[in-house]
C-alpha cells in the first residue's frame, strides 16, 4: 500500500467503491496528485486487474496519469501493465494504450501485442493502439508495416490514426511517402489532411510526394488545401511545376489558404511572377491578408521585379489609408523601394504628408524617405518638422537627411530627436547622423 495517509485512502476508496460517481470523483483526485501519487503504482495494476469494470477502468485512467515515474526502471510492472492490453474492458485497453505510448520506447516489448490489438473489436482503443505503435517502436519495419495495412481500415479515425503514426518514421521514407500519397485521395477530409501534415513532418524526405500534392490544391476541403501547402514549403524549397497552381491558391476562398499561398510564394520567390495576384490582394477583405500581400511585394521589388504601373502605384498609396496600422507601415516600405519609377505615387504622397491623420504622416514620411530629392516632396517634407507629432518630426528629418539636405532647420531637428524621451525617435535621429554631410561635431555635443 502506498505510504501516504491521502493516497492510501484513495485507492481503498477505488478499490471499495461501486458507485460510478464516487469511482469518478476518487479517480480524478488521485490523477490530479500527478507524480505524488506514482507510488500507488503497483496498487493500480492490482485493481485492473481484479476489480469490476468500472474499478479497472478508473484504475486505468489514473495509472496513465500519474503512473509514468512509477513504471519506468521497473520491467516488471511493464510486463504487467503491458498484459493490460489484452483485458476484457475496451476501456481499460484503450487507457492502457494511453499509459504505453507516453513510456515510448522503453516498452518496445508491447510491440507484439500492440500490432495485435490494431485488430481490436473497439474503434477507440484502435486509434489508441496505432499512436502507442507509432511512439513504442518508431524505427521497426513490422510496426510501420502493420500502421501502414491500418490505413485501410473501415473507420476514418482509425484510419487518420495511422497516418498521424507514420510522422515518427525514422530511417528510408520512401515506402510510407508512398502509402500517404495514397491517403490524400481518401474518401474522408480529415484522412485527407492528415496525410497531407503527415507528409510536411517527413520534409525533405518526402520529396517526392511534391507532385500529387500540387495535384491537391484544387480539394474540396479547405482543410485540405491549407495542410498541402504547409506540407509543400516543409519539403522542398523549389517548386516542381514552375509556380501556376501555387499562385492560382493566392485567390483561393478561404483567407488561410490565401495567407498560406502568400508564404509559399515568397519561399519559392515566385512574388515576382504572382505580382498581378498580389497587387489585387491588396484590397483583399482580410488585413492580414493585405499584410503578407505587400510582404511578397516587397521581396519582389528587391528581386527586380518588372517595374509597377500607375495603377499599382496607385493601389500602394491607397493602403497608406489602410485600416491597419501595420498595413499601413507595410504600404509604406513597400512606397519606398520604387526607386525612381515613381513619379506617378510623388503627388499623392505629398498629399499624404499633409493629412490630418498622424498615423497617414507618419506612415507617408516614412515612405518617401528615399525620395526626398523630388522638389515637390522636398517642400511638403520640411513642413513636417515642425510637426505636432515628435515622431513625425524626427523621420522627417531622417527623410531630409538622407537625401543631403543639411542646413540649420534640419540640424536642429536632428538635434531635438536625439534628446528626445521617446526612443524611436532617438533612433531616428541616430541614423541620420550616418548620412553623408552630418556634422558630427555639434552631434558630439548633444
Amino acid at each position: 500500500m502506498p505510504n501516504s495517509p491521502h493516497v492510501r485512502h484513495l485507492v481503498e476508496r477505488l478499490r471499495a467503491t461501486r458507485d460510478p460517481f464516487d469511482l469518478m470523483a476518487n479517480a480524478r483526485a488521485l490523477a490530479q496528485m500527478g507524480g505524488n501519487a506514482s507510488e500507488a503504482v503497483t496498487d493500480l495494476l492490482a485493481i485492473i486487474g481484479e476489480g469490476g469494470p468500472g474499478q479497472a477502468a478508473a484504475a486505468a485512467y489514473v495509472l496513465s496519469e500519474v503512473g509514468l515515474e512509477g513504471l519506468q526502471d521497473h520491467p516488471d510492472r511493464q510486463d504487467a501493465l503491458i498484459a493490460h492490453l489484452d483485458h476484457a474492458d475496451a476501456e481499460v485497453r484503450q487507457w492502457t494504450g494511453v499509459t504505453v505510448a507516453k513510456l515510448g520506447p522503453t516498452v518496445d516489448r508491447a510491440q507484439g501485442v500492440l500490432i495485435r490489438r490494431l485488430h481490436d473489436p473497439d474503434e477507440g482503443v484502435r486509434i489508441v493502439i496505432a499512436h502507442a505503435l507509432g511512439r513504442v517502436a518508431p524505427g521497426d519495419p513490422d510496426a510501420w508495416d502493420a500502421l501502414m495495412k491500418t490505413m485501410e481500415d473501415e473507420s476514418p479515425a482509425v484510419r487518420s490514426a495511422a497516418v498521424r503514426a507514420i510522422a515518427g518514421a525514422k530511417g528510408k521514407a520512401a515506402p510510407y511517402v508512398c502509402k500517404l500519397v495514397d491517403a490524400l485521395s481518401d474518401s474522408a477530409e480529415p484522412v485527407r489532411t492528415c496525410a497531407a501534415e503527415t507528409l510536411g513532418r517527413l520534409g525533405g524526405r518526402a520529396e517526392a510526394a511534391a507532385p500529387p500534392l500540387l495535384g491537391c490544391l484544387s480539394d474540396s476541403s479547405a482543410e485540405v488545401r491549407l495542410a498541402v501547402l504547409r506540407a509543400l514549403e516543409e519539403i522542398t524549397d523549389e517548386t516542381p511545376d514552375g509556380g501556376s497552381v501555387v499562385i492560382s491558391a493566392l485567390e483561393d476562398r478561404d483567407e488561410r489558404v490565401r495567407t498560406q499561398a502568400i508564404s509559399i510564394t515568397q519561399r519559392w520567390k515566385l512574388a515576382g511572377e504572382a505580382k498581378t495576384s498580389l497587387m489585387w490582394m491588396l484590397n483583399d477583405r482580410e488585413q492580414t491578408v493585405r499584410f503578407y500581400a505587400l510582404g511578397a511585394l516587397e521581396q519582389a521589388l528587391a528581386h527586380q521585379a518588372p517595374p509597377l504601373h500607375a495603377s499599382e502605384i496607385a493601389a500602394l498609396t491607397e493602403r497608406l489609408l489602410d485600416e491597419s496600422s501595420l498595413v499601413r507601415e507595410r504600404a509604406a516600405a513597400v512606397l519606398s523601394m520604387l526607386g525612381y519609377q515613381r513619379e506617378e505615387a510623388i503627388m499623392l504622397l505629398a498629399a499624404q504628408l499633409a493629412t490630418g491623420d498622424t498615423l497617414l504622416r507618419l506612415a507617408a514620411v516614412r515612405a518617401v524617405r528615399h525620395m526626398a530629392e523630388d522638389s515637390v516632396l522636398a517642400v511638403e517634407i520640411r513642413r513636417r518638422l515642425n510637426d505636432p507629432d515628435e515622431q513625425v518630426a524626427s523621420e522627417a528629418a531622417l527623410a531630409l537627411a538622407t537625401s543631403g539636405h543639411w542646413d540649420g532647420e534640419v540640424r536642429g531637428a536632428v538635434r531635438e530627436s536625439l534628446i528626445s524621451k521617446n526612443e524611436s525617435c532617438r533612433n531616428a535621429g541616430l541614423e541620420a547622423l550616418q548620412q553623408p554631410g552630418a556634422n558630427l561635431a555639434w552631434a558630439d555635443r548633444v
